[in-house]
């Protein structure tokens, strides 16, 4: 049994698709069929590879009690041998779904979502690191892992799909989790996989070229990233106005939603906006001014580069809209520690070189990555990267 309570087909499925009068009881939700127990619903999605139908008879066998399959494959069903309902456009309707079985574990939580092409992780990780305390304990999902601060498993996507998401949510509620931080793809947002997940605060870092092979172009993987910011019940959103298309998302946000904007640039007099300056970089780490509308103060910070600065702002508009005061706020945020392979900092100590590792993937951030080293460096930079 791999849930927090058992349902029935008809108290699951309401108002998801036709009226459902089939008393089978439910006490898992599964997508893959090696994964399947007893008392499990199986659900076959359409995937870019391999058809989840094909796979209802390996999940009837492991002791699947009833199939939820995309009215896209019906017309390709054999005999089934337990109930199977056919739900159009399963794959949007799934977190839904997931939501209602795991006790919409969501809403138990003030949850923070990070979308953008760079920034995800790390900004995801400091903000994690400057909410967490005993008495707010916080919850990550991303590239680096899913868990508790400092208690991370290995995880396989960004994003999981809609049922590991929930389930993964629901086991944070029960571990007493407060609050959860966590990346969402464009991928993830694409396909539904953050349906049914109710968003407190969006975060949106910037949109640089990536992911073509599956949006196809720039408009495309815009679109994607935007649905994050008009999912139902989202009360704030945290927007770098220093990019194009962040600025596109300011202007075109739901008027429930409250909006920050974080900028460097110079001359920004709007009201709701965390500016900051760049005082210095050096071997030590950086130096930003920030104001703000709570107040204007400054943070010393051992991470290196400028779009860290950009990441600092960022965290500290959403940990001020969370409700810390500023003076707290500045110090947690001067006391972040580097990602594991986020600019992360080796040696640079006494006559030591200092060595940076990156996970820089994309043409634009490591053209960032170089740019923003080269003004901690004095004498010579030298770049050893991978391309496969």
């Amino acid at each position: 049994m791999n849930s927090v309570n058992a349902m029935t087909l008809k108290e699951l499925l309401q108002d998801v698709t036709q009226a459902v009068t089939m008393d089978v009881c439910v006490s898992g939700l599964q997508l893959d069929s090696r994964q399947v127990v007893g008392g499990d619903l199986f659900v076959a999605l359409p995937g870019m590879r391999e058809q989840g139908h094909q796979y209802i008879a390996a999940a009837i066998d492991a002791g699947a009690v009833a199939v939820l399959v995309d009215a896209s494959l019906s017309d390709e069903l054999g005999d089934v041998a337990v109930p199977c309902l056919a739900v159009p456009d399963l794959k949007q309707k799934l977190g839904v779904i997931a939501e209602r079985f795991y006790d919409f574990p969501s809403q138990q939580m003030f949850v923070v979502g990070i979308t953008g092409t760079n920034g995800k992780t790390s900004c995801s990780h400091f903000i994690a690191q400057v909410l967490s305390s005993e008495t707010m304990p916080v919850a990550l999902i991303g590239t680096l892992g899913n868990g508790l601060v400092g208690q991370l498993q290995s995880a396989t996507h960004t994003t999981p799909d809609a049922i590991s998401l929930h389930r993964l949510m629901r086991e944070f509620v029960d571990t007493g989790a407060k609050c959860l931080v966590m990346e969402v793809s464009s991928h993830g947002l694409d396909q539904g996989r953050v349906n049914g997940v109710s968003f407190d605060l969006a975060v949106f870092t910037n949109l640089t070229r990536d992911h073509l092979d599956y949006h196809c172009d720039m408009d495309a993987y815009g679109r994607a990233k935007a649905r994050l910011f008009q999912l139902p019940g989202l009360r704030y959103a945290v927007i770098n106005g220093d990019d194009e298309f962040g600025r596109h998302l300011l202007q075109n946000l739901p008027a429930a939603v409250e909006s920050l904007a974080f900028t460097q640039a110079e001359d920004c007099s709007e009201a709701n906006v965390v500016r900051g300056e760049l005082l210095s970089q050096g071997r030590d780490g950086l130096l930003l001014a920030v104001q703000t509308p709570w107040g204007d103060g400054r943070i010393h910070s051992e991470l290196l580069g400028q779009f860290n600065a950009s990441n600092l702002l960022a965290v500290l508009a959403t940990v001020l809209l969370h409700g810390m005061g500023m003076t707290k706020a500045l110090q947690k945020i001067s006391q972040l520690r580097t990602v594991p392979g986020r600019v992360e900092r080796f040696g640079g100590v006494a006559e030591q070189p200092l060595v940076v590792v990156d996970y820089a993937h994309t043409p634009d951030a490591l053209e960032q990555v170089l740019l923003s080293l080269r003004q901690h460096c004095a004498a010579q930079l030298w770049c050893v990267f991978g391309c496969g």
